[in-house]
């Protein structure tokens, strides 16, 4: 299941290596699954509106 994570004290860097990390920590078949999961999710937003352009979704803070 995707999840939202709002990270409020991180700089992008440190956010960057904490990903970097958790990632390193996870086994092959974890990193595939992990993989494959995003891909689903970005597959279901590019099917929602043709029209609209498909580069992802960048959230940011003030």
């Amino acid at each position: 299941m995707a999840r939202i994570i709002i990270h409020k004290n991180l700089t992008v860097e440190e956010l960057n290596e904490k990903r970097l990390l958790e990632n390193f920590n996870l086994t092959y078949e974890e990193r595939i699954k992990k993989a494959f999961d995003l891909m689903k999710v970005a597959l279901m937003f590019s099917q929602k509106d043709k029209s609209k352009f498909k580069k992802g979704i960048i959230v940011r803070g003030a």
